[in-house]
């Protein structure tokens, strides 16, 4: 007989209540996996494919080819070279990574720290880094030869901005820089940009940015778990950035930029029938070379801290007393008013006797008896003192607004600066007091608060030679899509017509001829063989002398506290085609010594590319 296992009612309840904790146990973990299956599945589904997908997909970007910029006559500019990257993955890379970044350091010659620091610092991780730009072809060499024990690095070929000719109208041209947070947020740069991406920060490249940057392309690679590309599934080509084309002249620009050698200045041209500027330098000047693939901070630091600020457009920013060259706008001002005529006379001793000084003239013994065309061919204080106080100051800033003094020229550069022609109710306004006519005398010979920057001295001078047209000064021509389409057309632009006296302007004009082509004009260093030039010389106080210089004497006056010299010429004098602007700081000789031979070189450069018939 067999035997049996009689279970108490106790042991029976126990058994029981175990297994429907059991099934409860089991129904809820039943249940979280239902929870959890359907929050993979459905909830979730959507974004944990594409997480998916990210992880075994990456997208190599290929950067679009920036767009060359052109002179005039099709010579280029700005355009691109073949430089080498080096990328690294450090997923691929594994447990290598620590020993191949030390090989790399070594044979570079870089701070192993720096290129650490540059793979901890990237965010996403699977994705390559770019951790070497712009590798030489030794380097190249090298690390192609050490390949197979450098797992999850890559040399790529890719195209840098090049500007073929350095320096050479860096303040034209502009330079690149790494784009900031805000100018990502701004509506022009909108989805088309990323951090790390290099835009226009100056002069063109800035002024043209969306124009040249093209669009952006690249390729979806399929990768295996350690992230290496084993097939490309999908492709989207690059569509490389416009063309653009100037109005400047190379040669031009070259001439200009050699005239004003090494000093510090500006030289800007402009053809005055339509408003292109065809030469522009500033002085110190940068080369964007430098700046093509991010500066480092360092170098940054010491561009920016360099008191001679070789970033500034000194033509278009640069803010100067305009010396004698303000003194055809006085006399325009008090022929037009009636306030001088041609007959008018002054007899110049060296000095005008007013109020408790003598205001002096640039030459010690005077000029004698002198009259209007004289006046401003050997450019007498004396006459202008009298004039201006004739004329008076409101009259004379009426006239030099007029003619595009004292406001901006509407150039298309970033930075440009207003200058100032003062009145009598500007300085109540900014000094609580009246105008003295003391400072009528200063104003008349271009001094105490009257300034202007080059360009603006350049429209003034093209307004009164061309018959009134204001013109706005246009840099770019023309820009063409790299199959040849005109994209847009920058047609000449006049901004308003001023009324002159016609035989008032011709009285000026007169005398502008005269200071060059005059055997006593101050400007007769400009002067041509077989072409009259135009022209007026300008001296310009930074501080002012209480004794006359003898010769020889400026080198021992501090640098800053030197003389602007300044020159601005026509050619030829009769009918302009060409309105040449020379600055130079702290020259400490007169304009007609300094900036007269080069805007002369100016000039004899642009006869021998055009040739003398066709002025």
């Amino acid at each position: 007989m067999r035997g049996q296992f009689i279970t108490s009612g106790k042991e029976e309840r126990d058994i029981r209540t175990r297994l429907r904790v059991l099934l409860i146990l089991a129904s809820v973990l039943f249940g979280f996996l239902l929870l959890r299956l359907w929050t993979l599945q459905i909830h979730g589904g959507t974004d944990y494919r594409l997480r998916s997908e990210r992880n075994r997909t990456l997208f190599l970007e290929v950067k679009a080819l920036r767009g060359r910029i052109y002179d005039r006559a099709g010579r280029e500019l700005a355009g691109n070279r073949a430089a080498f990257d080096l990328f690294v993955n450090r997923e691929a890379a594994g447990s290598a990574l620590r020993e191949s970044l030390d090989w790399l350091a070594s044979t570079l010659r870089i701070d192993p720290a720096e290129l650490t620091k540059r793979v901890e610092g990237a965010a996403e991780r699977g994705r390559e880094i770019l951790l070497v730009a712009d590798l030489t072809w030794p380097q190249v060499v090298e690390i192609e030869a050490r390949a197979r024990d450098l797992p999850g690095f890559e040399i790529r070929h890719v195209f840098v901005r090049e500007y073929p000719h350095g320096s050479l109208a860096a303040h034209v041209l502009g330079h690149l820089g790494e784009i900031t947070d805000r100018e990502i947020a701004a509506e022009r740069f909108a989805y088309r940009y990323r951090p790390g991406d290099l835009v226009g920060k100056l002069g063109v490249e800035r002024q043209e940015e969306v124009r040249l940057k093209g669009v952006d392309g690249g390729e979806l690679v399929e990768v295996d778990a350690l992230g290496q590309g084993r097939s490309v599934r999908d492709r989207v080509d690059s569509i490389a950035g416009d063309e653009v084309y100037l109005a400047i002249d190379l040669d031009l620009q070259q001439a200009a930029e050699e005239a004003l050698g090494e000093y510090a200045g500006a030289v800007i041209a402009m053809d005055p029938r339509n408003g292109e500027v065809l030469a522009l330098v500033s002085r110190p000047a940068f080369d964007p070379n430098a700046f093509a693939r991010g500066l480092p901070r360092a170098t940054w630091e010491q561009i920016t801290g360099d008191p001679m600020k070789p970033l500034q457009n000194r033509a278009i920013a640069g803010l100067y007393a305009p010396g004698s060259t303000f003194k055809p706008f006085v006399a325009l001002a008090g022929l037009e008013s009636g306030r001088i005529t041609l007959a008018s006379a002054a007899r110049c001793k060296g000095e005008l006797p007013f109020g408790d000084r003598a205001w002096r003239c640039w030459k010690e013994h005077g000029h004698g008896r002198v009259q209007l065309h004289r006046a401003i061919a050997e450019s007498c204080d004396v006459f202008f003192y009298l004039a201006g106080l004739n004329t008076g100051i409101d009259l004379i800033a009426e006239t030099a607004e007029r003619l595009g003094l004292g406001r901006r020229t509407g150039i298309e550069l970033l930075g440009e600066r207003a200058g100032l022609v003062p009145t009598r109710e500007w300085k109540q306004k900014v000094y609580g007091v009246p105008w003295v006519e003391g400072e009528t005398l200063s104003v008349a010979i271009g001094q105490s608060f009257v300034s202007v920057t080059p360009a603006q001295l350049m429209v003034a001078y093209a307004t009164l030679v061309n018959g009134g047209r204001l013109f706005r000064p246009r840099i770019v021509s023309r820009v063409v899509s790299t199959d040849g389409r005109r994209v847009v057309d920058y047609p000449s632009e006049q901004l308003y017509a001023v009324e002159l006296d016609e035989a008032s302007a011709a009285l000026v004009r007169d005398g502008l001829k005269g200071v060059v082509n005059d055997p006593t004009g101050t400007g007769w260093r400009a002067r041509l063989k077989g072409v009259e030039a135009g022209g007026k010389t300008g001296t310009a106080q930074v501080v002012r002398m209480t004794e006359r210089l003898k010769p020889g004497q400026e080198e021992s006056v501090p640098y800053l506290h030197r003389d602007h010299a300044w020159f601005v010429g026509l050619l030829p004098a009769d009918d302009p085609h060409l309105v040449v602007v020379v600055l130079v700081e702290h020259a400490g000789q007169g304009g007609g010594t300094v900036a007269a031979p080069m805007a002369r070189a100016v000039f004899e450069r642009y006869m021998a590319t055009r040739g003398a018939a066709a002025l």
